[in-house]
C-alpha cells in the first residue's frame, strides 16, 4: 500500500472534497430549521456552492491532479452528497 504524504492530503482537490464534506450538516440544518423561504434559499446555496468545487475538481481532473486518494474521497463525498439531497424528498414524503 502506498504511504499517503502530507502534500497529497492537504492537495487542492482534497480540500475541496473536505469542505464538500463538511457542508453536508450545515446543508441539513439550514434546510431541516429552514422556517422561510429565505432559509430554503440559504439551504440551496449551500448545495451550489458545493457543486462549483465538484466542477472545479472535475477540471482538476481533466488537468491530471488527481491522486488515489483524491480519487476516493470524490467518490465517498458524491455519495453522500446524493444521499443528503434526498432528505428533501423524504422529508416530503412524511409530511405527506
Amino acid at each position: 500500500m502506498k504511504h499517503i504524504d502530507r502534500h497529497e492530503l492537504f492537495s487542492i482537490p482534497n480540500l475541496m472534497g473536505y469542505f464538500r464534506i463538511l457542508m453536508i450538516p450545515v446543508f441539513c440544518f439550514l434546510y431541516l430549521t429552514a422556517e422561510t423561504k429565505q432559509d430554503i434559499w440559504k439551504a440551496a446555496a449551500v448545495v451550489l456552492i458545493s457543486s462549483l468545487t465538484d466542477t472545479l475538481d472535475v477540471l482538476l481532473i481533466k488537468e491530471g491532479y488527481m491522486a488515489v486518494m483524491g480519487l476516493i474521497l470524490l467518490m465517498m463525498t458524491v455519495m453522500a452528497v446524493t444521499l443528503v439531497l434526498y432528505i428533501p424528498v423524504f422529508e416530503k414524503m412524511r409530511r405527506g
